[in-house]
């Protein structure tokens, strides 16, 4: 049977967050950054439909893994969500802005393929051939998929070793479907956005380029934009209290708006 694995941590009366992990991945990633937050925060920890351990699912299409997300998220919440996370919860905050206060988007790129007005991002060939690996060869483009993850970062041997504790959920995830995900553009979804948005990129990542931070700021002037040095593709790792201070200062502005208002 089907079902939306969710995990809820901290206070229930405090401010609300949600976390919603990447590809290939699951809840688990943010096990460093839930210590730091759950004694501030409401945590609600969701797997994405297809994959951790949401899973049993027939093909979905990204607006239809949004739905079910959103069916599970509190009203008003801060969203914290890295890489394909990141482009869910852009289409979440248009189709359900009462779910969202503001997003704290992590190594994430509301255009993850490159178009022709759009570099600052995987080339199309690449990302071809990765879908191309992962219907003949699973297991070694997962692989891959790690080490390109840790490129970049200070702390890459460590971040291997993470990336393989936490990813044992696996048995009937749905990685092609979640891929083609990737694919989809929400750009235009992006520059709509009026809540407050923090983007978080890492200076060496090799998935999602640090150049993204001024592509960013062109469709959205308003978002806060922070490049890590000494970063790749996991800056709640790498980088997890630089990261919770950027969480916390956003909840800050959040508040500060609607004592304003």
């Amino acid at each position: 049977m089907a079902n939306v694995y969710v995990q809820h941590f901290g206070p229930a009366d405090a401010p609300a967050l949600v976390l919603l992990h990447g590809w290939a991945s699951n809840g688990e990633v943010w096990k460093g950054i839930i210590e730091r937050l759950e004694p501030h925060f409401a945590l609600t920890v969701i797997d994405v439909p297809s994959l951790g351990r949401s899973v049993g699912y027939d093909v979905l299409t990204s607006q239809q893994a949004v739905d079910l997300i959103a069916e599970q998220a509190p009203e008003q919440a801060l969203w914290v969500a890295w890489s394909l996370g990141g482009q869910l919860a852009i289409d979440l905050a248009t189709r359900y802005p009462s779910k969202v206060s503001s997003l704290c988007l992590v190594a994430s790129n509301p255009c993850f393929v490159e178009r022709e007005d759009w570099s600052s991002a995987m080339t199309q060939a690449v990302f071809d051939q990765f879908t191309q690996m992962l219907s003949t060869r699973p297991s070694k483009t997962l692989q891959r998929f790690q080490r390109l993850q840790t490129l970049g970062s200070s702390q890459a041997a460590d971040e291997m070793s993470f990336l393989a504790a936490v990813s044992a959920f696996d048995g009937d995830v749905d990685y092609n479907t979640a891929l083609a995900w990737l694919s989809e553009d929400q750009r235009p979804a992006f520059a709509k956005l009026t809540c407050p948005v923090s983007l978080v990129l890492g200076e060496g990542d090799a998935v999602v380029p640090a150049s993204l931070a001024e592509a960013a700021k062109d469709l959205l002037p308003s978002a806060n934009v922070r490049v890590l040095a000494d970063a790749g593709h996991l800056p709640f790792v790498s980088h997890p209290d630089v990261l919770v201070d950027e969480i916390t200062a956003l909840a800050a502005r959040v508040h500060q708006g609607d004592s304003s208002d």
